[in-house]
């Protein structure tokens, strides 16, 4: 198993999620899915090894919509991405394409006539190409960037938009032949929260990927030892989790990297606590920054300046005293005019996997993390 740090890990090095994918496949045969979890945490790896690795009664189609410059361009992708597959008719394909690249307006909503979803629905059932009856499974990345692009420039279109994925979701035929997986790195629950829309999406349930356990982050830094015939025994993993804390696969990545690292450049080939202590504060260094910068850059997506500077005040001031609790937070809000309550800000910033609540203190979830953001945000 390679240490792949940043990008999807396919094949031999993806550490297997069974049991989660299990539970994932055998919800999807009734209903769709948010897929939720923090930055970093394996989403895009676990769905790119379900689009390699697919049960009999699926056909899993996985593709990123972050670039689409429009709602009609979202329309666009998902036809592109079913001819990919070979699951459309030749001559609808090259029709559709071209109708949709010609409508001028790219803001559209239920009852536009240039685009009518319902036309599109039924001309999509008429020219899909469903394999032995399989599930087609669209696995849709980084929708909530997406809608969080399309949110800071106008409430409405956002929830428009929401509507016609909802209306496409719970149409009678589509329901008997699709599912929809919605991921991304910013939650998708908070954006639709911030419209006051959950109606959007009351639909839909949320399958969440943990990090790993001790059992499978013990297995998980093993496998990578091995793999790069590093000798250890258990006390340095067990030493190297303490240190990790939380066992988000990229984490333990990080860390490993930097084992390795050492090791090779001294010509090492016994691991010690010693080297551990050095590798973690390798991470550190100012050349490691471009693994961590997109925490912070990724508020940017989904809130305003006045809303960012608030919760960048607040993450610093966990950083800076380890923790803080809602009274701290409240006394920070003071200084700011903003939209929403406190527990909104609190839970974006739990659900996309920044901090945690412990006892009503308030923590980074990462003590890696934390470390960071204390020394370069």
């Amino acid at each position: 198993m390679d240490n792949i740090i940043g990008t999807i890990a396919e094949h031999e090095d993806f550490f297997p999620r069974d049991k989660f994918i299990s539970r994932f496949y055998k919800g999807l045969k009734k209903q769709n899915y948010i897929l939720s979890a923090p930055r970093r945490s394996g989403k895009s790896s676990i769905l790119t090894n379900m689009y390699y690795n697919q049960e009999e009664q699926f056909h899993i189609i996985h593709f990123d919509v972050e670039g689409a410059s429009n709602e009609i361009k979202f329309f666009e992708m998902i036809i592109e991405n079913l001819q990919k597959e070979k699951l459309l008719k030749q001559d609808y394909y090259k029709k559709t394409l071209s109708f949709l690249s010609n409508i001028e307006t790219k803001h559209i909503n239920i009852k536009e006539t240039t685009f009518n979803i319902d036309t599109f629905i039924e001309e999509l059932l008429k020219n899909i190409i469903q394999e032995n009856d399989k599930l087609i499974v669209l696995a849709i990345d980084e929708f909530s960037t997406f809608l969080a692009k399309i949110a800071k420039e106008d409430d409405n279109r956002a929830k428009e938009f929401l509507d016609l994925n909802r209306h496409l979701r719970l149409d009678k035929k589509i329901s008997k032949i699709f599912r929809f997986i919605y991921t991304g790195s910013i939650g998708l629950v908070n954006i639709v929260e911030k419209l006051n829309y959950s109606k959007s999406i009351n639909d839909i349930d949320t399958i969440v990927l943990k990090a790993l356990n001790q059992e499978e982050a013990i297995l998980f830094l093993k496998k990578l030892f091995d793999s790069y015939k590093l000798q250890h025994d258990k006390n340095h993993i067990n030493y190297a989790l303490a240190k990790i804390n939380w066992y988000m696969p990229f984490f333990l990545q990080l860390l490993f990297k930097h084992i390795e690292e050492y090791m090779d450049e001294n010509n090492l080939t016994n691991c010690s606590n010693e080297i551990i202590d050095m590798a973690f504060e390798n991470i550190f260094i100012l050349t490691n920054k471009k693994h961590f910068s997109h925490w912070k850059e990724r508020l940017k997506d989904a809130y305003e300046k006045n809303e960012i500077k608030f919760l960048v005040e607040i993450l610093n001031h966990i950083s800076q005293n380890e923790q803080c609790d809602i009274l701290d937070i409240e006394n920070i809000k003071t200084l700011h005019k903003l939209k929403h309550d406190t527990k909104h800000y609190i839970n974006a910033l739990e659900y996309d996997g920044y901090i945690l609540n412990i006892d009503e203190q308030y923590r980074f979830i990462s003590p890696i993390l934390q470390k960071w953001w204390a020394k370069y945000v």
